[in-house]
């Protein structure tokens, strides 16, 4: 093994590929430095995700905005410090308690920014550093197909044993791939369950009184105001207090404390499929926060209404 210059030598996984190719979708991952183990485990499954580097130390969290900006990658943090900075760029919380559910966590992940994965993608990136695993034709034992990462060079063989760290990390591998896969599939039978109840609800949807919707939203113990009414004065004729949609709404809400400034719809982004008697949209909404004591601030997001 010491022809193979440069390189650290792991009894570790077989690459399924030479040269670059990645999980389907464009999504691509910057896991903060308390989630090594999580780009790990995406890198096994073919994902492009890269890890924060030097979170031993200080944290330079302008530096890590820098890089997911420049890279074009979606961050993915545990902080939600960071995620309430005001020049935080596209980020994926995973909350603290639920790291220990860590397929759960991929799953969410993928399934949110459309990944989809492919078996023969499993093992074909390395764990060290996410570049591509590349078939290496000498340079090792006599009958050892040896494979060597592109980018740190560290090298990795099959295991014959049937006990190495290899065969591991294939399980490893395999069961989470099923698992996000079981989690796409019950994914996509709730939409299409959540379609056909929509499609239900507009065969048989009547003009409504706006008064009556008033006195069925005081039933419930969720008294937020609507933005659209507050900005505009009224409420729209419907409102997800109808049919199977009953305590929930698809606005953006605001508490006692607050109150909405401004309201404007900037993008529809998907048609009359979403299940509710609504189209989604992305809106950009300036919140003031009333004063409380001798501090106020004002901020205004991007928030996407699901």
């Amino acid at each position: 093994m010491a022809a193979v210059t440069g390189a650290c030598v792991s009894a570790a996984v077989r690459g399924a590929v030479c040269g670059v190719r990645r999980a389907r979708g464009e999504a691509r991952f910057l896991c903060d430095g308390s989630l090594s183990r999580l780009a790990r485990w995406l890198r096994l499954l073919g994902v492009d995700a890269a890890l924060e580097e030097g979170h031993g130390g200080r944290r330079n969290v302008d530096a890590l905005f820098e890089r997911a900006r420049r890279e074009r990658r979606i961050l993915v943090t545990s902080s939600t410090t960071v995620c309430r900075r005001a020049n935080c760029p596209e980020s994926f919380f995973v909350r603290p308690g639920k790291m220990g559910q860590m397929e759960t966590c991929l799953t969410t992940l993928l399934n949110c920014y459309g990944v989809r994965l492919e078996e023969d993608m499993i093992l074909s990136m390395c764990g060290k550093c996410g570049e591509a695993i590349e078939r290496r034709g000498e340079g090792g034992p006599k009958d050892t197909e040896l494979f060597t990462c592109g980018g740190c060079g560290w090298v990795y063989w099959e295991s014959t044993s049937g006990k190495g760290s290899s065969v591991k990390a294939r399980k490893l591998a395999k069961r989470l791939y099923k698992a996000v896969e079981e989690g796409r599939r019950k994914a996509g039978a709730e939409v299409r369950r959540r379609e056909r109840c929509s499609n239900e609800f507009r065969g048989g949807l009547k003009d409504c009184d706006c008064t009556a919707q008033e006195g069925r939203r005081g039933e419930y113990w969720l008294r937020y105001e609507s933005a659209f009414t507050t900005v505009h004065g009224r409420e729209p004729e419907y409102t997800n207090v109808n049919g199977d949609f009953k305590g929930t709404l698809d606005y953006i809400f605001v508490g006692g404390t607050a109150k909405v400034t401004a309201a404007e719809v900037i993008e529809t982004v998907v048609g009359g499929g979403w299940p509710s008697d609504h189209s989604m949209v992305k809106a950009e909404v300036s919140v003031e926060e009333l004063p409380v004591g001798r501090a106020g601030f004002s901020r205004t997001r991007s928030c996407p209404l699901w």
